[in-house]
């Protein structure tokens, strides 16, 4: 091959490559750090279903490559879904996700984020407490992911659906209804991740 052909087919191939790597990386702001660009992202996907508490909105995290594979994830469900991800004072879970899956310290996971929608004291404790109101209804509430959401999830996406690739965090109240749930729907949930649940109950809430 000649030299300005050789340079021609060179000039082509770096075109292609800048121009896969721009349609594979975010634009946006990236992550707890504000990095501005990060290479293969997840996807966040609205959800809701008229059959889980009236509607309750709820987001979808699919990791890096879910749509180019045919492989099935564990699921972590997590409450106060609103700042999961990437909302003001969000956590960045899809982004810390990334950065942990990148560093092969993590599988991939789906993360399905349940909005609080303003009940939160009332679905995060589990039974009648004397400090907030309305409380007691975080029974229901686990009851509802079980038996409403976790079926939709898993009929939606390519999940994992047995106890060991069913996961549950929260903090705060919603550590205290995920620690809960370890004892009361081991069937269902067999991974939790309770962040100071402890600051809940020094804050009114008795466990029994």
């Amino acid at each position: 091959m000649r030299t300005d052909d050789t340079l021609r087919a060179l000039r082509g191939l770096l075109v292609f490559v800048v121009g896969v790597s721009s349609l594979g990386c975010a634009q946006s702001p990236t992550g707890p750090k504000g990095d501005p660009w990060r290479f293969l992202p997840g996807t966040v996907l609205p959800v809701s279903n008229p059959a889980f508490r009236g509607g309750r909105q709820c987001w979808v995290y699919l990791p890096p490559g879910y749509a180019q594979s045919d492989r099935r994830y564990p699921v972590l469900y997590l409450s106060d879904g609103e700042i999961a991800f990437d909302a003001t004072y969000g956590m960045h879970v899809n982004r810390t996700c990334e950065d942990l899956i990148r560093r092969g310290e993590m599988a991939p996971i789906i993360v399905v984020a349940i909005e609080s929608a303003g009940q939160r004291t009332y679905d995060y404790t589990p039974w009648p407490a004397y400090y907030w109101q309305p409380n007691g209804g975080g029974d229901l509430y686990l009851k509802a992911i079980r038996d409403t959401l976790k079926p939709e999830i898993d009929r939606r996406f390519r999940t994992r659906p047995e106890p060991e690739n069913t996961a549950i965090a929260g903090s705060s109240l919603g550590g205290l209804i995920a620690v809960y749930a370890a004892y009361a729907y081991d069937s269902t949930f067999g991974r939790v991740a309770g962040f100071s649940p402890r600051g809940a109950v020094l804050s009114g809430y008795r466990m029994a």
